[in-house]
């Protein structure tokens, strides 16, 4: 245990009187019994950094070896001291999201290194103010991220565990089903995020093959929509002179939501990622709707639609491709 420990930035420590220690990491308590000040000592030296030759030396006239290291080990073992020194950075979104991937226990422990944030890439698409305060916003996590156009082609990932966030200033139906059908391709998982004046529209999370696409989405959309010829003619880019500008409370709020969803992805704590769900946020009042996005089974991106060998009567395919 040469390596440097310090104090973990899930902790939280305080006296309780002259003889008492309370720690607390992410809600577990315990109290112990510091008669003699070795731990308040040890604790003092790990807020910037310590070593345990460098502890068992300068404590070595109060303090026997053996208990130095034992105490370094038991709050090692307690997650109060980490080789990490991530409270320096003000941050701990990161230690957060690790520390639930361990509760949920879904990954097996030979597969965690693909979760690392060494191994993340974020892929994000689209042009605005939206697009701008995501970049900024991850980072800050520092999240590795790539930026590419509405219409460029989406970088080779390779073993990366990646995610597309596509995402707009208005619900740009076209760029996301344009992406949609790109990321679908490529086996890339997938997230949408747009503003509809102070509603956030955020989904559904896309794995392809496996839940339900945007076109998925889309394409339920428009079957409820009573003047389906003009919701088609308005869905094209071509036809908008201008869209409503989003306002910057309902871009703080698709941002919150969007970083969350990508970072429950990207670091494998998938207990309610909420694939396939499509979220309304109403950015005045707070009230968030979300509702399940079933897959269509001849989508065009993500079913069996096939137009290569037609099966049954003219009317059939009609029933099917109504279906679909």
């Amino acid at each position: 245990m040469n390596e440097s420990l310090y104090v973990s930035p899930l902790a939280e420590i305080t006296t309780l009187g002259d003889d008492k220690i309370a720690m607390s990491v992410v809600g577990r308590r315990f109290t112990v019994e510091d008669k003699v000040g070795m731990l308040k000592t040890i604790l003092d030296q790990a807020g910037k950094g310590v070593q345990l030759s460098a502890l068992t030396e300068s404590m070595a006239d109060s303090f026997p070896p053996e208990a130095i290291e034992a105490a370094v080990t038991a709050l090692v073992n307690t997650r109060v001291l980490v080789r990490d020194d991530a409270r320096a950075g003000g941050d701990a979104t990161h230690q957060h999201l690790q520390h639930r991937r361990e509760l949920d226990a879904l990954i097996p422990r030979d597969q965690l290194a693909a979760y690392d944030r060494a191994n993340w890439l974020l892929v994000l698409a689209g042009e605005g103010a939206c697009a701008d305060a995501l970049a900024e916003s991850m980072a800050q996590m520092n999240v590795p991220l790539q930026r590419v156009s509405r219409d460029g082609a989406l970088p080779e990932t390779g073993d990366k565990r990646a995610l597309l966030l596509v995402c707009s200033d208005f619900e740009d139906f076209a760029t996301f089903r344009a992406m949609n059908a790109k990321a679908v391709e490529r086996g890339l998982a997938s997230l949408y995020l747009g503003i509809d004046w102070s509603t956030v529209q955020c989904g559904p999370m896309v794995m392809p093959k496996a839940t339900a696409c945007y076109e998925c989405y889309f394409h339920r959309v428009r079957s409820t929509r009573k003047f389906v010829a003009e919701f088609d003619v308005r869905s094209k880019p071509e036809n908008i002179l201008y869209h409503a500008l989003p306002s910057r409370l309902a871009i703080q709020f698709g941002v919150a939501e969007a970083s969350r969803l990508a970072l429950q992805y990207l670091s494998g704590t998938l207990d309610n990622l909420q694939h396939s769900v499509f979220s309304e946020i109403d950015s005045l009042t707070g009230e968030t709707h979300r509702s399940r996005v079933l897959r269509l089974p001849r989508c065009a991106c993500c079913g069996n639609a096939s137009t290569a060998r037609p099966v049954g009567t003219v009317f059939q395919q009609s029933l099917l491709r109504r279906r679909a």
